[in-house]
């Protein structure tokens, strides 16, 4: 997701083999753990041309073959974190929080198109996303008096479900 030409050249090829594309699913992202004094501005353009940039390339590719065919569906995965205040994720929070601010603006301007720009928000998933990550090996713990277990996905569950908000998705033109 973060070489644009390829990303726009696989939009081109699905196009050519179908002859339309209805949907676009952004679900490509990785986390990065730092406190604000220790994020590498290298590894912060990285998130962001991953979790960012590349959605937005993918939205610009499909963008006009949605228009002439008469509306699609978009939909971007984002995570809890844009609307939280986690400790040592702050640059992966950002991102999520462009992401957020993005998809409701290209909302608002493809309405008029059918083109439908959605999130999703999943709570707690069984993947590596953790495993993967770059930065803080410990993870991103909260130190000090906050209470984050360093593990149990219950725990965490259950603490962003404290601090996220709710909100809903509409995937139908």
């Amino acid at each position: 997701m973060t070489q644009f030409d390829r990303v726009r050249d696989a939009v081109s090829a699905v196009h050519q083999h179908y002859g339309r594309v209805d949907g676009l699913v952004n679900n490509a992202g990785r986390s990065y753990a730092a406190s604000v004094e220790e994020i590498d501005p290298a590894l912060f353009d990285e998130i962001f041309h991953l979790n960012v940039l590349g959605p937005i390339v993918a939205m610009q590719a499909v963008i006009p073959l949605m228009r002439a065919q008469g509306g699609g569906s978009i939909v971007n995965i984002n995570s809890g974190t844009a609307f939280m205040t986690v400790p040592q994720y702050g640059v992966y929070s950002s991102s999520k929080r462009a992401l957020l601010g993005f998809s409701l603006t290209a909302r608002a301007e493809l309405e008029k198109d059918r083109i439908v720009v959605s999130e999703i928000y999943p709570f707690i998933t069984a993947t590596n996303f953790g495993k993967n990550r770059m930065g803080n090996p410990a993870g991103g713990r909260m130190t000090g008096s906050a209470k984050w277990p360093a593990s149990g996905s219950e725990a965490r569950a259950s603490k962003m479900q404290e601090r996220t908000l709710p909100c809903s998705t509409n995937l139908s033109p």
